[in-house]
């Protein structure tokens, strides 16, 4: 199978003799998923024989227009446009843990819009889910609204100024430097606990790898954001000493990024830039080597050859290329807007 194993699946993928092969297709989506097509290669020997399977565009239409811009605290009304054949349904996914978003449960048929109301905001920022869905098809609008500033000062190393502290909630901070905070998978504001079992279930979704983590998906703090590869790639090509716990003060094992971190001490906090050892949960969901390594994910595409995040243990420092992890969850880090 060449091009489509995604979609498209063969049994048997291995026989002798005169047989059939069963094709399986799933069903395509709604525009904007175009026409697509798979080669069925079957080889016997020296001899090869190429099947071409094509599945037509789906004729269903189900599309969402809203402003990914963030909201601002004041709040207010704001409208959320659908183009579809179809008849749809919209709901907020958290409607028990959410009273600032609101909007008029309603199902509709065809083209239409309808309108979600936002609170005020006197907290940290926050985000909602909104789902339009029709059968099987479905479309997420990611709705989040600007918070107020957090007290973090931050470290300014080597020109950038670091958060002090791993991103825990979303828009929050963990209480200290030696916190893991949060696990994130890549491009996704869920915060996933370090501790298990695991909080929330874990996803089995499979991350976009293919883009860059999006705005309105960064988990960080009001006035904060992922760094990009070129701020990790200053930070790993600079001095760095592993801090085993308790050898500079420090409750928790990582690796400290400054000038003189050989010497520094944790009672110098905004000296250096301290990433603690904190581990990752597999793509399995399962927690692994904390206390041993560190990952923290840049906020550039998450795929081989493309986007490098950062590593570090007690032997070195250096690049994280997350193929085949896309999908795992790590900690974050943020740098200052």
């Amino acid at each position: 199978m060449e091009d489509g194993d995604d979609w498209c699946t063969v049994t048997p993928q291995e026989s002798k003799g005169n047989g059939k092969i069963t094709i399986d297709a799933i069903e395509n989506l709604p525009q904007p998923q175009a026409a697509r097509k798979a080669f069925i290669v079957v080889t016997s020997g020296d001899l090869q024989r190429t099947i071409t399977v094509r599945q037509a565009e789906s004729d269903s239409l189900l599309e969402v227009n809203f402003s990914n811009e963030e909201l601002p605290l004041s709040g207010g009304t704001y409208v959320v446009s659908v183009t579809s054949n179809l008849t749809w349904t919209a709901e907020l996914t958290d409607v028990a843990n959410n009273t600032w978003c609101t909007y008029t449960p309603t199902t509709y048929t065809g083209s239409n819009t309808f309108t979600v109301t936002v609170k005020p905001n006197t907290a940290q920022r926050r985000y909602t889910i909104m789902k339009i869905t029709s059968g099987s098809y479905a479309r997420k609008v990611t709705i989040t609204q600007h918070g107020i500033p957090v007290d973090e000062e931050g470290a300014l190393v080597y020109g950038v100024r670091w958060a002090t502290r791993n991103v825990d909630e979303f828009g929050t901070f963990a209480a200290t430097s030696a916190d893991f905070g949060k696990y994130y998978r890549f491009n996704s504001l869920v915060a996933y606990s370090t501790d298990d079992p695991c909080t929330p279930a874990w996803s089995t979704d499979i991350p976009d790898v293919f883009s860059i983590w999006q705005p309105e998906n960064d988990p960080c703090p009001e006035g904060w954001k992922l760094p990009t590869q070129k701020v990790f790639e200053a930070l790993t090509e600079s001095n760095s000493t592993w801090w085993a716990t308790g050898s500079h003060g420090n409750p928790t094992p990582g690796r400290a990024y400054g000038p003189n971190t050989a010497i520094d001490m944790w009672e110098n906090a905004g000296e250096y830039v301290f990433l603690p050892a904190a581990g990752r949960r597999n793509s399995d969901g399962i927690a692994d080597r904390q206390f041993e390594i560190g990952l923290y994910y840049s906020n550039g595409e998450s795929y081989w050859g493309t986007n490098k995040g950062i590593y570090l243990d007690d032997q070195m420092t250096g690049w994280w290329q997350p193929q085949g992890y896309p999908e795992a969850g790590v900690p974050l880090r943020c740098v200052k807007k």
